[in-house]
């Protein structure tokens, strides 16, 4: 058996004024995708001042490449569910590169959830 792969990042996340240090390992077996496993570490950061947080689920994810002559972006769609209500949303983010797309599309997601809970 071969060794498995493993890539660490550190991202620093800021919302509602406040920095969240996270560090996403993706690892080259990985079956829901570096999307889930950002989504969960930022939620436990979170839930120390929003508990109703473990609610939010990533239900899905898709990346989709948008060529043009002059341009390339790549726009990322997000679904979540409020494990509580049943509730279903989407979040959508553009971008140059598609770690951000992703990235911004999370942070969206989480401050969209947080402002409807409070």
């Amino acid at each position: 058996m071969g060794k498995r792969k493993e890539h660490k990042t550190k991202v620093i996340v800021k919302m509602h004024n406040e920095n969240y240090e996270l560090e996403i390992t993706e690892r080259e077996d990985q079956l829901n995708g570096v999307f889930h496993e950002f989504v969960m570490i930022l939620a436990e950061k979170l839930k120390l001042k929003h508990n109703y947080i473990e609610n939010l689920e990533l239900l899905a994810y898709n990346s989709k490449a948008q060529t043009t002559n002059t341009d390339a972006k790549v726009v990322t769609k997000l679904v979540f569910r409020d494990k509580e209500s049943g509730e279903l949303f989407s979040v959508l983010s553009e971008n140059n590169n598609a770690d951000i797309a992703g990235i911004n599309a999370i942070k969206e997601a989480f401050s969209y959830f947080i402002l409807c809970k409070e």
